[in-house]
């Protein structure tokens, strides 16, 4: 059987805020994380003794948020800062879902301590979340 690439598009059964590795395959998905002016964790796992070829694909859901505000993505390896992507966010009104086509890539090294985590600056509730796939090597 051939193998197959797990697309953007990937349904997962539940949030698993770990890495899973399944033959050459690696994902993790933190599902839903609602925040409030707040840095809060979606993703912490080790690498092992793996090379991870990763994209992460973050998605959210502002709703009414009151105007202009700022998000933070932050991704650290092993305690140290390799990603900080602050994102202005703008929803006065209505249905502020917000699904971004460009995933961000990484090479994970062995032996790694990975923390994805996001903060906000008092945007009232988001839901907002991040799913990982990719390749072991």
């Amino acid at each position: 059987m051939a193998s197959e690439a797990i697309g953007a598009n990937a349904i997962f059964s539940g949030p698993n805020k770990g890495l899973s590795i399944i033959g050459d395959y690696c994902y993790a998905y933190s599902g839903n994380v609602i925040i409030n002016n707040t840095t809060t964790d979606l993703l912490t796992f080790n690498t092992g003794k793996n090379i991870l070829v990763v994209k992460m694909y973050w998605y959210g859901d502002f709703g009414y948020i009151g105007g202009a505000k700022v998000i933070t993505e932050f991704v650290q390896f092993n305690g140290n800062s390799v990603y900080d992507n602050s994102r202005l966010i703008n929803s006065s009104s209505g249905d502020g879902s917000n699904e971004y086509g460009d995933p961000t890539p990484f090479i994970i090294p062995p032996f790694t301590l990975v923390n994805v985590q996001l903060g906000n600056d008092n945007a009232g509730d988001i839901e907002y979340g991040v799913n990982l796939v990719g390749k072991v090597y």
